[in-house]
């Protein structure tokens, strides 16, 4: 059982590295909305 142990934990941290690219990126995005307002 320790491989889906393993799988579950991957999962978890790529569902979080996708969370936080994503937040990453609409900072981005709003700052350049702001910058050409």
């Amino acid at each position: 059982m320790p491989d889906k142990q393993i799988n579950s934990e991957g999962v978890m941290a790529g569902l979080y590295l996708g969370i936080a690219v994503g937040g990453v990126n609409a900072l981005v995005a709003m700052g350049l909305v702001i910058a050409f307002m």
